[in-house]
């Protein structure tokens, strides 16, 4: 009978041909399921001969790879991540090497971004301890210390271009999810945060109008509809309006839906815009839908339509149909436009 722990440690140590390997469990956000490979192969007794020389167990070999791939982290992701591995491991010597090693990367000059995948990470790792009954005490001060310097100097790093603000959006969905996992973690700070990236016009759109909307979702938000009304007009260049609601539109599609007057100023903004303007507006609203399901799509159709006074059904066929040659001419002069950072 094989043993979960050696099979864990050996694909930690990186054998090439070990019998173990962990497979994809098909969950999402969970940690209880492990599905494991088991194939034994000529080659691994040459592998285990070779590894023997970094120690006389599998756990010795294991701890040995992640020391050594621990010293050649350049980053705080990659650091964080070799101390995941010796978690999940319980390789509890190494797991005390690790977290002094983020700990003294995180004293340094990290960006928002690292700080907030590192705090998801590290937020796996506790729930992930409380299942398998791992000390996971240790982790629970490096976690506040990167989630209080995320509290920081996010608002800083918002003020970047659209690659950055992706990037910057996942990390405070991730963020979000682990003060909704801790209690520790001071939620009024984070939503402090949130107020101010909503709030402000000097950062990039897409991060205000996701902020909004997970402010929106936590029943945060007062005044949704002056908060609409000022981002989707006129008063805002058309392209930042688009981004906004971009950002807006990440989280909680099917309340978005539901609110037919969001999706009535939407449509005031895109008649009102020329046609010069109206090019980056469509290459933002075609990312934004890009991202809800066919059923999604249709019942956003059939709220235009409402607006417009057409028939739902005619609205939802409308938008399942097929592009004609024309309208795919239309797209295709997309091609020479400069979007710029959109």
């Amino acid at each position: 009978q094989i043993n979960r722990h050696c099979c864990q440690c050996s694909d930690c140590g990186k054998f090439s041909y070990f019998f173990g390997t962990k497979s994809f469990a098909g969950q999402t956000n969970a940690t209880w399921k492990e599905i494991w490979s088991l194939v034994w192969k000529p080659e691994v007794e040459i592998e285990i001969v070779e590894a023997s020389l970094n120690g006389d167990t599998v756990e010795q070999v294991a701890s040995f790879n992640l020391n050594t791939k621990l010293l050649e982290s350049q980053s705080l992701t990659e650091a964080v991540e070799v101390l995941s591995t010796a978690f999940e491991c319980g390789l509890t010597k190494c797991v005390k090497t690790a977290v002094l090693y983020v700990r003294n990367m995180a004293v340094g000059n990290i960006s928002s971004i690292d700080a907030g995948l590192t705090i998801g990470t590290l937020s796996a790792i506790i729930r992930f301890g409380s299942i398998r009954k791992l000390d996971s005490e240790p982790i629970k001060p490096l976690l506040e210390q990167l989630f209080l310097k995320f509290c920081m100097q996010a608002e800083d790093d918002s003020i970047c271009d659209k690659s950055l603000a992706e990037q910057l959006v996942k990390a405070i969905s991730t963020v979000n999810d682990a003060v909704d996992s801790h209690d520790f973690l001071d939620k009024q700070l984070f939503i402090s945060l949130l107020e101010n990236l909503s709030d402000s016009d000097k950062i990039n759109p897409l991060i205000s109008g996701f902020a909004c909307a997970v402010l929106n979702e936590r029943g945060n938000v007062s005044g949704l509809s002056v908060i609409i009304n000022r981002r989707l007009s006129r008063g805002t260049a058309p392209a930042d309006g688009a981004l906004w609601f971009e950002g807006f539109a990440r989280k909680n599609k099917r309340s978005l839906i539901n609110r037919l007057s969001i999706w009535e100023k939407l449509h005031e903004f895109v008649c009102e815009l020329d046609d010069e303007d109206f090019k980056p507006v469509l290459l933002c609203l075609r990312r934004t839908f890009a991202e809800f399901s066919p059923s999604e799509k249709s019942d956003v159709a059939e709220n235009i339509g409402e607006i417009m006074g057409i028939d739902s059904s005619e609205a939802s066929e409308f938008i399942s149909s097929e592009i004609t040659e024309e309208e795919q001419q239309n797209l295709d002069q997309l091609d020479d436009f400069d979007f710029g950072d959109i």
